[in-house]
């Protein structure tokens, strides 16, 4: 009877084994575990610190899997930023060609992507460039915005019109 009682105190204070998860090696590969066994070491992980500073959602874009950046160089955030209202279907494919790549460009062309929604898709992944990201519905907020203000500002020809206008100043040893 008392060894009931301490195989039962026994089994009372003994953690139960840790539950075994089999993992996709979709998901968790060599390299990730790599990086477990550098944490367990004492290791920091700038990858692991700047992934959860900066949780990103992959989206399916006309039939492609992308992750919008997370950082990009201030002159590629300028120049998406440039292009995002412009009408010139040049400055768009180069620009998603630095963002994303030839490959998912020529993809999204094939699969029906016109100028509106390269405009859109860059205003999303200028968003997550800049550490703000945005959804889709913010994302067409942000080109028709652009759009708009783009309607708002005169044209070049407008602007040298007006700096052609002679103006009329006076001369100040003549009077007149």
């Amino acid at each position: 009877m008392a060894a009931t009682k301490r195989a039962a105190a026994r089994r009372a204070t003994t953690p139960a084994p840790a539950k075994v998860v089999e993992l996709d090696s979709k998901f968790y590969d060599e390299a990730d575990a790599a990086r477990d066994a550098e944490l367990a070491a004492g290791f920091d992980d700038w990858d692991a610190y700047w992934a959860a500073r900066n949780p990103v959602r992959p989206a399916r874009i006309r039939g492609v899997m992308v992750t919008p950046p997370t950082d990009a160089s201030l002159e590629l955030i300028r120049d998406v930023e440039n292009v995002v209202a412009s009408s010139d279907m040049d400055d768009l494919k180069r620009a998603v060609r630095l963002v994303f790549g030839q490959d998912i460009l020529d993809t999204w062309i094939v699969n029906g992507m016109g100028m509106r929604e390269i405009q859109c898709v860059l205003a999303w992944a200028g968003a997550s460039m800049r550490g703000k990201p945005v959804g889709f519905d913010e994302a067409v907020a942000l080109v028709e915005q652009a759009l708009q203000d783009a309607g708002k500002a005169p044209n070049r020809a407008a602007r040298r019109a007006t700096k052609a206008t002679p103006s009329r100043r006076r001369s100040a040893g003549t009077g007149g």
